[in-house]
């Protein structure tokens, strides 16, 4: 992602995994902190979810975040996404080295 005004590089968005068969993707996005909280990633992801959507013509975009970055599911929520799944324990967090939930969230067309 490049911001508008002084094509400043901010982070990226991208999809992640795609399946022509089951029409459906995931995004994964990631930005500088210095650039949290101003709406740049809820901007980019509203946009990704309608190009995939309704140009590319899936029927369900996927997102997850860890349970300790819960922000990016406010992100996710304020795209329109909703909250589909917890899934306790799945992964180690290699900062903390703690097991985490992964919290997934999905819009259809």
């Amino acid at each position: 992602m490049i911001r508008k005004e002084d094509d400043e590089p901010i982070g990226e968005i991208s999809c992640v995994k795609f399946s022509k068969r089951h029409r459906l993707c995931e995004t994964g996005y990631c930005y500088g902190s210095k650039y949290w909280n101003l709406g740049y990633a809820t901007e980019a992801l509203k946009a990704f979810i309608e190009y995939m959507l309704n140009k590319v013509q899936v029927d369900i975009v996927i997102a997850c975040h860890t349970e300790s970055n819960a922000v990016s599911g406010f992100v996710m929520e304020k795209a329109g996404m909703k909250k589909d799944a917890v899934l306790p324990n799945y992964f180690v967090n290699k900062e903390t080295g703690k097991r985490e939930a992964q919290v997934f969230y999905s819009i259809e067309r």
